[in-house]
């Protein structure tokens, strides 16, 4: 295991090591023009292309993010452990969002083991991904939470096992209740590409947390009919694949391609 779980605040010593790399002679830095047409035709520092990436409205975001995105995992893959540290910096913003939504879910789960948990799922994913997929950044961060929520379910199910009272030990105990089922579901439904990591938030934070539709409409600089429309199509596929199975508690599966088998 290397040092960056080992330290104290293990989000936080990714961000001051991502900025680290971004600095001095020879900074962590993509040439936008090269990445895609949209990007600025100089090279760009990762610091400031990952602003460029949060903008609400950056023109043909989508794109520019996917195509960043696909030359950082070739890098992360090809180039050593600055360019992982440079891939895990930039996906930082939604790391640290996984990572709220996972203490609110699981307040007695230690924070600190759990980011941990959380980055070593993420860069598990970042490991295997295919660079030519798409919506990188939302599958692998996913792929980091769904790590970081089977560990809690684990601490949280250990905890109830052996809590003040109980003389069972935890291996004779009856399972809980799975905690943060719908949250499991979302995972696999990212994984499997049935939903984007954008859509997966959307719904988590306006469903399953005290988050209202204004709030996620300023905070994606959209109008709330628009969040209320990504929001209904989204659940509308999510919705569809649970009643005909596709997609259950162990993970999705999509539709059989025509001329295969089932």
């Amino acid at each position: 295991m290397t040092r960056i779980f080992q330290s104290p605040g293990v989000l936080y010593t990714v961000e001051a090591t991502f900025r680290s790399l971004c600095r001095g002679p020879a900074p962590l830095a993509l040439h936008g023009r090269r990445v895609h047409s949209d990007l600025p035709a100089r090279p760009i520092q990762l610091t400031e292309l990952r602003e460029v990436l949060l903008w609400p409205h950056q023109p043909r975001s989508y794109a520019v993010r996917e195509a960043v995105w696909a030359e950082l995992v070739c890098r992360a893959q090809t180039q050593g452990p600055a360019w992982v540290v440079g891939a895990a910096g930039m996906a930082l913003p939604g790391l640290r969002r996984a990572h709220a939504r996972l203490c609110r879910r699981f307040a007695t789960v230690d924070r600190e083991e759990s980011a941990a948990v959380l980055l070593a799922g993420f860069l598990t994913a970042l490991r295997g991904a295919d660079p030519g997929g798409d919506r990188l950044p939302g599958r692998l961060v996913w792929a980091g939470y769904g790590a970081a929520r089977r560990y809690a379910v684990d601490q949280m199910r250990f905890q109830q096992a052996t809590g003040p009272g109980l003389e069972e030990v935890a291996g004779s105990a009856a399972p809980p209740v799975l905690f943060g089922h719908p949250d499991l579901l979302l995972a696999h439904a990212v994984a499997g590409g049935l939903l984007t990591g954008e859509e997966a938030d959307l719904i988590g934070a306006t469903r399953l947390e005290q988050v209202t539709v204004a709030q996620a409409a300023g905070r994606l600089g959209v109008s709330v009919a628009a969040v209320k429309m990504r929001r209904h199509r989204a659940e509308h596929r999510l919705v569809t694949a649970l009643r005909d199975g596709r997609l259950t508690c162990r993970g999705y599966t999509p539709t059989t391609a025509p001329g295969q088998a089932a």
